[in-house]
């Protein structure tokens, strides 16, 4: 038996879960950029067939400790132990038969291949990078970005696209030095934003304050690729785009409670919650 799993904002099927598997939280109901789909899941014990997939999968491994079977090429089967954090990397393409032997709980982020590939022609300067099935990784950045995505996933809260854009192309970079070695040697020194490019970017920022910017967005109103103006302006702020923006909105509002007659944005969720009953930021998304 052969399938084609296919991984996409409009075929939501858990695609690389053996046994009956269940979907906790899907990146469907927040604002999530459309080449990525990322779901939390978990899966009983059972048996995943031959597939094909459509998607290059980056996957973390959330449960203590659970046994798998994968088939080798040769068709026999090998025990693979994966503890809690440990990575995986799927790349598009046939993945072999496995069988799960205890009940297990992932995380996957599935990147579209056009997504992944304008990803590497942006941060490896066009170099073809060879992408293989690897298993079993421990990656302190990859644990740490998966952290905060699923984070957003079970909030359920409205989210910045700045935030999500940067977070999933940061883990479409890491898992792509992962698949390579010496990777980061591929790329180029990255300098500082030029002070008249960095003036624009933040104009833009400060104009937008009460609007969701995408990374692109900021990128193309340099003419840099996302990949390098979110370094560049990282090594001119020591900040992620998203945590500039969110500065600027924060001493924008303690200026308006100051201008209200508040001393602290503390004090104003304070009344704000006695009088209305709810805070200030539930109450903008009930709007």
């Amino acid at each position: 038996m052969f399938q084609t799993i296919t991984a996409s904002h409009e075929s939501l099927t858990s695609v690389i879960a053996p046994g009956p598997a269940r979907v906790l939280f899907t990146s469907r109901e927040i604002d999530f950029p459309e080449p990525v789909l990322m779901e939390r899941y978990v899966c009983e014990p059972g048996e995943r067939v031959e597939a094909q997939l459509d998607a290059h999968i980056v996957s973390m491994h959330l449960a203590r400790s659970t046994v798998f079977e994968q088939r080798t090429p040769l068709g026999r089967f090998r025990n693979i132990v994966k503890s809690e954090g440990a990575i995986t990397l799927f790349p598009a393409g046939r993945i072999t038969e496995v069988k799960v032997k205890g009940p297990a709980e992932f995380a996957y982020c599935a990147f579209a291949p056009e997504y992944m590939q304008q990803v590497m022609e942006e941060e490896f300067s066009g170099r073809a990078i060879p992408l293989h099935i690897r298993t079993n990784l421990h990656d302190i950045r990859l644990r740490q970005l998966f952290e905060r995505l699923i984070e957003l996933l079970q909030s359920g809260a409205p989210c910045g696209r700045l935030y999500v854009d940067s977070l999933t192309h940061e883990l479409a970079i890491r898992s792509l030095e992962l698949h390579a070695e010496r990777a980061s040697a591929y790329r180029e020194k990255i300098s500082a934003l030029p002070p008249y490019i960095f003036r624009r970017v933040a104009e833009m920022l400060r104009a937008n304050l009460h609007e969701r910017i995408r990374l692109s967005d900021l990128a193309e109103l340099c003419g840099y690729s996302r990949a390098h103006f979110l370094r560049m302006f990282q090594v001119t702020t020591g900040l992620t785009p998203y945590e500039y923006h969110m500065q600027m909105r924060i001493q924008h509002a303690m200026t308006l409670a100051a201008a209200c007659g508040f001393s602290s944005q503390s004090h104003l969720a304070s009344v704000f919650k006695k009088r209305m009953g709810t805070t200030p930021s539930e109450f903008r998304r009930q709007l």
